[in-house]
């Protein structure tokens, strides 16, 4: 018997491995800082998040942002129509609707007096349930936008809801130590239920309303069944409060997230999956399976990064959304690229642009048609088409039909401007901004000893020679170059460069490359070690430079393995490389480790930047110049290729960064 114990116990151990090890990272969401919530569109295409003030909609499939829309106040909770075409937000003490295509609001739901905890929709789609600090619960009618319920029976904050998933009955608890279960149409209460003093955050029904968990303050998580009222088990694994409880689509695992920094799936008696974040990260407050089965997005607040981990391997079965056939709703489309777009209208500068959007419906996409021709579509919905643009007015039409023939029209007018002709660029009205990220003394990782030197060397001598002002330069050095700041720095850029300014970026410090993703990261000061929801990712750096619409953009990285952010380096003859949109990088080297240099010197890439600009007496050169003098010095005297050429996908029109001399 012991032998056959043993032999349970190591096949335990090594299922849970194995289930661990695959799941892995598919991709990290940079949702800005303070994120608080994520959420799945009811079919899987969209994850949507809050961070304070503001909702990002995201493709669940890549991570990529399609639209941001904003509230005056701090959104606690999101939620998501049955249908998947409005969100609605918990901003404050109010309910917001969005209208999930346009991304514009269009109703406000007032009631309650204190801030709103949590939200669910109802199955039906037409009631919406709101939990609040004021001790009340709401319900609303979505339609009418009013509240036609409420129930007053907690005494204290209520901190969580949830609805069974045959609306029948409406679960809710708080700091009152008490959860009450009624029926939903006459609000009468059928059971209370308490297991102590503790504040409870959180209540997740099963799929089949047979079981209901809790958690809080007493950092167990018990599971009930509601309409007996009794304890079916109750379990203690954490140290902390527990935060969050989610079941899978098909009710196999119950997912939880609790301050002791962890996060737990579990499989009635056992435990399949466990994720410990490092003690000075945040812990995680917000988790979700999509209800596809594939993905599980954990939320750590206080930090700007969603994981987003992909959990095939846990063979979970999805929850499928079946469209009545008398339902004669036309699939959702969304234009992902180009961004900007206000009533319908974007202005660009490409001479040919890659098109891009999805298109979503309950029963599947069966035709795109841009301008009368047809596309491909990704099982996830997603299409592209290349579109040569005229001077002026492009009017597009995009159609859309479902399984049903029920048939979506989208029009857009992409407005081609001529950069020449709309926006007369003077170099001496530009506005040049710099950017500069210094790291030496690492928390985790082995300290450098010339990153910060580097910085500065470049710092002083971009603002001493060149027109590169002290007013418009931001440095970030060691314990300041946290992911927070570089990514808050870099969002702050967004709002503040006009088309007609320029920017330089300046890295120094470690880099690192995951050959299985292919993708390469900054790491800042307070990173760990194997630990990439902590670092920078190339993808991200790209998409929010992408975001930052100067005339001339300037990325400088002295790190290792900073090579894949490039495009191909083939390219056109541009007449006037000053006058032309560019996005240029320059870098220590390749897929490859770079040297830090002689202690109290200079990096053997920085040492020949700094020589270059040192020693120039013409009164402005090009960044191609630059390059190919940086490149040809420290390849001949290092072990290193630095490389510089256009950077990817971010709007590179065949221009170049100009340095003037002061």
């Amino acid at each position: 018997m012991k032998n056959l114990f043993r032999l349970f116990f190591v096949i335990q151990i090594f299922i849970c491995g194995q289930i661990q090890s695959q799941n892995k990272i598919a991709y990290t969401i940079e949702a800005g800082p303070g994120v608080k919530k994520g959420i799945y569109s009811p079919g899987s295409e969209y994850f949507i998040t809050s961070n304070e003030k503001k909702i990002k909609v995201w493709l669940a499939s890549t991570g990529a942002l399609v639209k941001e829309m904003s509230t005056n106040f701090i959104v606690n909770d999101l939620a998501f129509t049955t249908d998947g075409k409005e969100i609605i937000a918990a901003a404050g003490n109010d309910l917001i609707v969005f209208n999930q295509e346009s991304g514009k609001s269009t109703g406000i739901m007032k009631g309650h007096s204190a801030k709103i905890n949590a939200i669910e929709f109802t199955s039906d789609g037409k009631f919406i349930v709101s939990a609040s600090e004021d001790h009340t619960v709401k319900v609303w009618n979505l339609e009418h936008k009013i509240n036609t319920q409420t129930f007053t029976e907690h005494s204290k904050p209520v901190n969580a809801i949830d609805l069974s998933s045959d609306g029948k009955f409406l679960a809710s608890a708080g700091s009152d130590s008490q959860i009450l279960l009624r029926q939903l149409a006459s609000g009468i209460v059928i059971n209370k239920m308490s297991k102590g003093n503790e504040v409870i955050y959180a209540l997740a029904f099963s799929p089949d309303g047979s079981k209901l968990a809790s958690g809080g303050t007493d950092q167990e998580v018990v599971i009930w069944d509601p309409l007996k009222g009794s304890i079916i088990k109750s379990v203690k694994y954490h140290t902390g409060w527990i935060h969050d409880l989610e079941y899978s689509p098909d009710g196999k695992y119950l997912m939880l997230a609790s301050g002791d920094k962890r996060v737990r799936i579990l499989e009635e008696n056992s435990e399949v999956f466990f994720l410990t974040y490092p003690k000075n990260n945040f812990p995680p407050v917000s988790v979700a399976f999509s209800p596809d089965g594939k993905h599980l997005s954990i939320v750590n607040y206080g930090n700007s990064k969603v994981e987003v981990r992909d959990v095939r391997a846990l063979n979970i079965t999805p929850r499928i959304f079946f469209k009545n056939a008398d339902d004669k709703n036309p699939p959702q489309v969304m234009v992902t690229y180009p961004t900007g777009f206000k009533d319908s209208k974007v202005t660009v500068y490409e001479d040919n642009l890659n098109l891009k959007g999805n298109a979503i419906d309950e029963t599947g996409v069966h035709t795109v048609f841009v301008n009368g021709m047809e596309v491909k579509i990704s099982s996830g919905g997603d299409f592209n088409i290349n579109l040569k643009l005229a001077t002026g007015d492009n009017f597009v039409k995009i159609e859309a039909t479902d399984l049903q023939n029920n048939t979506s029209i989208k029009k857009i007018n992409i407005f081609k401007a001529n950069a020449d002709e709309n926006l007369v660029y003077d170099a001496k009205d530009a506005k040049t901004y710099l950017l500069v990220i210094g790291i030496d003394k690492y928390k985790y990782w082995r300290p450098l000893e010339n990153a910060v030197k580097d910085a500065t060397d470049i710092v002083g001598l971009l603002t001493a020679k060149y027109k590169f002002e002290n007013a418009n330069t931001v440095s970030l050095y060691n314990e300041k170059a946290t992911i927070q700041n570089i990514y808050g720095e870099m969002r702050s850029l967004v709002e503040k460069i006009t088309p007609n300014d320029n920017l330089l970026i300046y890295y120094s410090g470690h880099g690192f490359y995951d050959p299985l993703l292919k993708e390469g990261y900054w790491i800042p000061v307070d990173a760990h070690k194997a630990a990439d929801g902590e670092y920078l990712s190339n993808t991200s750096i790209m998409n929010l430079l992408g975001k930052i619409n100067t005339r001339h953009t300037l990325l400088i990285a002295d790190a290792c393995f900073s090579g894949a952010l490039f495009q191909d380096a083939h390219r056109g003859y541009v007449e006037n490389v000053e006058k032309t949109k560019s996005r240029w990088g320059l870098t220590s080297g390749r897929l490859e480790n770079v040297s830090d240099g002689r202690v109290g010197g200079n990096s053997p890439f920085a040492e020949h930047l700094i020589k270059f600009l040192k020693d120039n007496d013409k009164n402005k050169f090009p960044i191609s110049e630059l390059v190919q003098e940086v490149k040809v010095n420290v390849a001949n005297s290092s072990d290193q290729t630095p490389i510089g050429n256009p950077l990817r996908n971010i709007g590179d029109e065949g221009g170049e960064f100009i340095f003037y001399k002061k």
